[in-house]
Order: C-alpha cells, then sequence, then structure tokens
C-alpha cells in the first residue's frame, strides 16, 4: 500500500508542479510591459500641375484688359491644393528693353513687354483630384496691350506667352 501512495503522491506533487509552473507563465505574461517606437511618413507636394490658358480675344492697343481662363491640371498620384498661381509675361532681356516672348520663349523682336500690363496672379484655392483639371473662368487673370503712342506693329499676327509661377 505504501508503494500506491507513494505513486499517488508522485503524481499529485508532480500535478502541483506543473499547475504552479504553467500559473507562474500566465503570470509573468500578464505582467510584461516594454516601449518601442515607429514611424509615419510624411508625403510632399508632387509639383505636378500643368497650367494651361484658353483666350484671351484679339489684343488691340487701347482695348482694354481681356480676361482669360487657367486650367490646373494635377498629374500627380494625389489630389493636391492650388491656391494662388502667379501670372507673367514671358519675356527676354533685361530692364526697360525687355521683349515679349511667344509661349515657346522665341522673341518677338520689337514688341516690348512695357507695352502690356497682366495681372500678377490667378487665385483658384481648389483642391485638384489626382489626374483631374480645374478651370478658373472668372475676370481674372486680365491682360490688356496698353496705347503707348508709339507703333505696336511689331506685336501685331503673334501670340504673346504667359507663364505661371509655383502656386502657394
Amino acid at each position: 500500500m505504501m508503494r500506491f501512495l507513494d505513486k499517488k503522491m508522485v503524481a499529485v506533487a508532480l500535478t502541483t508542479g506543473l499547475v504552479l509552473g504553467g500559473g507562474g507563465v500566465a503570470f509573468a505574461y500578464f505582467n510584461s510591459t516594454g516601449t518601442g517606437t515607429g514611424t509615419a511618413s510624411v508625403g510632399t507636394p508632387s509639383n505636378d500641375f500643368i497650367f494651361t490658358t484658353a483666350g484671351p480675344d484679339t489684343l488691340y492697343p487701347g482695348a482694354g484688359p481681356q480676361s482669360f481662363n487657367v486650367t490646373a491640371t494635377n498629374n500627380g498620384l494625389v489630389p493636391e491644393h492650388v491656391g494662388i498661381v502667379p501670372v507673367s509675361l514671358m519675356v527676354s532681356g533685361t530692364g526697360v528693353g525687355q521683349v515679349v516672348t511667344d509661349h515657346l520663349g522665341v522673341a518677338i523682336d520689337g514688341c516690348l513687354s512695357s507695352w502690356f500690363a497682366i495681372s500678377s496672379s490667378a487665385t483658384m484655392n481648389q483642391t485638384v483630384a489626382a489626374g483631374a483639371s480645374y478651370t478658373l473662368s472668372t475676370s481674372e487673370p486680365t491682360i490688356s496691350l496698353d496705347e503707348s503712342g508709339t507703333d505696336h506693329t511689331a506685336c501685331a499676327g503673334h501670340s504673346v506667352g504667359i507663364q505661371f509661377g509655383t502656386p502657394n
């Protein structure tokens, strides 16, 4: 009978040890702690906008300002906001003798930039979806060929270039 009790005691002791050992593991698991860090990358503007114009009608000396449409096409992969877009004439040279160029940057000899007045910006203030376009079709921006009391024939029949700066 002693032998039976010994086996029984060994079994009870073994079971008790396993239960207590398992409880110790569970206790350590629930009390674990730790620290760590991670990152989240912030993208940058793609600056993939293409700006184009439509209009204005034909310019004549002294006819007054004419508005033209500006279209912003987002060739990027995410929506981006377009605020105020700087607008200016494309010119060649420096100082008072600057001549206007066409949209390819070819100078229009004798057609002086000082004869023109153009709005300095186009206020779009729109978020444009990726692959989409937005057209600003208001009374801004404008361009005019001012009457200067001089012969403007050098500009006749030419299309003057309009350039757009980085929107803000």
